[in-house]
């Protein structure tokens, strides 16, 4: 269950941060 949550996390952050220029910049750093 953990597992699927953070794939799920993870692809729902990844969708909003396209949509949104400014918030595209601060999470890739922040995955790094």
């Amino acid at each position: 269950m953990a597992k699927g949550n953070n794939s799920q996390g993870r692809e729902k952050k990844k969708p909003k941060a396209a949509k949104g220029a400014p918030v595209k910049a601060p999470p890739p750093p922040k995955k790094k």
